[in-house]
């Protein structure tokens, strides 16, 4: 014949011998995944093992390969199919490499068996329904005759002769025919079958109602009665395992130990390792809120609820605010500003938590880890739905005047605000950075939903960190109330001349008058010596400075010569205690000077310091001069810049600076 007849039983035929083969076509025949060293099937493949095995012993290794039907081997040789790798086979692994054998490790053995299917081991003989084969009908009645013998043996030697394992027997050999379906649907077999196949279930094991069950034809009223019993089982299962649930549910209660409805502190405290639900109601922990019960709550000015004073933690060691703490050692500096703690230290900097909920090792330690535990807990933050907490945001920024080279007259002078720079895109305040400034609604219920306003978030002259600590920090809304928006450009016409933006932001207040808003005033400048007295006038006021644009200038998305800033900035000198590691660049470099004011404050500057200072810094004792624009709230420098080396003094000197008005 031309081509080979497809085998009846195809993947489920046993029989390997070359002429069955050749007469019949098989799925193992003619594939590409057969070839040698291919691990999609390891069927009739010889295998080695070598090395010691980590996921198994070496026999149920063994016995698992041969299962699949593979073949194991002892020895090495070119006839092997697979070498499994184990641990410590350094010169075997060598060998099989050498030889072309593959090898595979324990891993990927795993995972080729998962993709293999186990070997077939019914003693099924594909010939005895296939008469046309004179071979198959020899071994056939060589199996049945062997299997006569053996089973007249075992008869004669028993001491009580059992006919059922005869007649089983007869029965197995008489049902090879009737092989097991593959399929979900029930098949129905002929009558004599069917008897056949529970007979030998009834025989061969206690489960016959089963197999009698699976195998046997239903009449419909059989079906709906095993449908309506299997139905009533699963209600009973459903309500016994609802009556022991609601049984747990009430004894958990009755066993809890209270007193007086109050949660008793547990008596491992802080080192408690415990997280089951019930243990936590039971039992009070550091961080766990006061129960509502008894009023142990009581409301900040934000509105959120807080853990008494009473029952809170104290702090180990006190930072008064405004001080600053340096650490044994000297590599980190602690600060306090009103409720906020600070560290100088990478761990607090690098956190993505607004600042009153951040913490540390070093406050850990400061502070004590009960003390820091309620605090970064007692605050929540508000989120607003829909309005995303991070937007792409470019503005306009300017660069630092120079009297020498810009012509003042004729540019629109204000005065610069000290305050958070703020972006209004219709819906939300975001920073310079893109970071969402969740302000209340009735503060801005009057601005436009239809224009993009820049401005200031500013809460008067001298009050720079407390606008900070209720813009960025979250201080409730009645602290939104001590702050204004005040708004000098308008982005979204951005191709217009700066005359025409001022005169529509001015329009819309005019329609509008916004309570919380209010417009920057322009004036002209005449020259440059209007622009000192303005700025001698603001300093004497407590303010920042100036600022001066060019007239008829577009609204760049960058830092632009058409905006100018004017500031004043103090001298003064101090002493070097210490130096700050450099980054980037300046890595295994200084980094920062840590200098030390005449007063005892302790402050770092790196801006205005060379290539060459930071490879070559002054000495420890140094005395150097550097400017700064004005003094904090607890007394350090704002933005100060080194200028040089003092060689006419030997001690540090502070600036004198006016007064700044009371931060209320």
């Amino acid at each position: 014949m031309g081509s080979k007849q497809k085998c009846q039983y195809w993947e489920k035929c046993f029989r390997k011998d070359k002429r069955h083969l050749g007469e019949f076509l098989h799925p193992d025949q003619n594939s590409p995944q057969q070839e040698k060293g291919d691990g999609t099937d390891i069927h009739n493949k010889k295998i080695v093992f070598i090395g010691n095995l980590k996921t198994c012993s070496f026999t149920t290794a063994v016995s698992r390969a041969k299962a699949f039907g593979c073949s194991v081997e002892n020895h090495l040789s070119k006839k092997i199919d697979l070498v499994i790798v184990g641990e410590e086979a350094d010169d075997r692994e060598v060998k099989a490499q050498e030889i072309g054998l593959k090898c595979l490790t324990e891993d990927q053995w795993e995972s080729l068996l998962k993709k293999s299917k186990p070997a077939n081991k019914k003693a099924v003989d594909n010939d005895d329904a296939r008469p046309s084969t004179s071979l198959g009908r020899k071994n056939s009645l060589r199996k049945s005759t062997s299997s006569t013998a053996s089973l007249k043996r075992k008869n004669s030697s028993s001491s009580s002769p059992s006919p059922a394992l005869e007649r089983r027997s007869s029965l197995r050999r008489r049902s090879t025919l009737e092989l097991p379906s593959t399929s979900d649907e029930p098949e129905v077999k002929p009558k004599s079958k069917e008897r056949k196949t529970h007979e030998i279930s009834f025989l061969d094991t206690d489960s016959a109602p089963e197999l009698k069950k699976k195998n046997r034809k239903r009449s419909s009223a059989d079906q709906e009665d095993a449908d309506e019993l299997s139905a009533k089982k699963i209600k009973l299962n459903k309500k016994t395992s609802s009556s022991s649930d609601t049984k747990l549910k009430v004894k958990v209660p009755n066993t809890s130990p209270k007193l007086k409805g109050k949660k008793v502190k547990c008596k491992y405290w802080n080192k408690c390792y415990r997280k089951e639900a019930n243990h936590k109601k039971q039992f009070l922990h550091p961080g766990d809120p006061v129960p509502e019960d008894e009023n142990e709550d009581e409301e900040d000015d934000s509105g959120l609820k807080r853990t008494r004073a009473s029952t809170r933690p104290k702090p180990k060691n006190k930072i008064e605010d405004g001080d600053v703490h340096l650490l044994e050692g000297g590599a980190y500096t602690l600060k306090r500003v009103g409720s906020h703690y600070y560290c100088t230290c990478s761990g607090w900097k690098n956190q993505n938590k607004p600042i009153n909920k951040r913490t540390c090792k070093h406050l850990k330690d400061h502070l004590g880890d009960d003390y820091e535990s309620v605090r970064c807990q007692m605050t929540k933050v508000q989120k607003a739905k829909g309005i995303p907490s991070h937007i792409q945001v470019n503005v306009l920024l300017a660069h630092k005047y120079e009297g020498s080279n810009v012509n003042p007259k004729g540019w629109w002078m204000s005065e610069k605000l000290d305050g958070v720079r703020a972006f209004w895109n219709g819906r939300c305040f975001y920073s310079r950075l893109g970071n969402a400034f969740l302000a209340p609604h009735w503060f801005t219920k009057d601005l436009p939903v239809d224009m993009h306003l820049d401005g200031e978030l500013f809460g008067g002259r001298g009050k720079f960190q407390s606008t900070v600590s209720i813009v960025k920090n979250g201080q409730g809304e009645e602290a939104w109330k001590k702050i204004k928006y005040f708004v000098f450009d308008a982005p979204h016409i951005e191709k217009q001349p700066f005359e025409k933006r001022i005169a529509a932001i001015q329009e819309y207040f005019d329609e509008n008058q916004p309570q919380y808003a209010v417009n920057v005033e322009q004036e002209k400048c005449k020259g440059k010596e209007q622009v000192e007295e303005e700025l001698k006038r603001v300093i004497k006021l407590g303010g920042e400075g100036l600022m001066i644009r060019e007239p008829g200038s577009k609204y760049e998305r960058r830092r632009s010569h058409t905006l100018l800033k004017i500031k004043k900035f103090y001298d003064a000198e101090a002493i070097v205690i210490g130096y700050e590691p450099g980054k980037g660049r300046f890595h295994n470099a200084v980094g920062a000077l840590r200098c030390k004011m005449a007063c005892g404050k302790i402050f770092k500057v790196g801006s205005g310091m060379t290539d060459k200072d930071h490879h070559h810094p002054p000495k420890v004792g140094t005395i150097i001069t550097y400017k700064f624009q004005e003094y904090s709230n607890s007394g350090s420098p704002r933005f100060p810049t080194y200028l040089g080396i003092r060689i006419d003094m030997d001690k540090p000197k502070d600036a004198d600076v006016p007064k700044k008005p009371a931060d209320a």
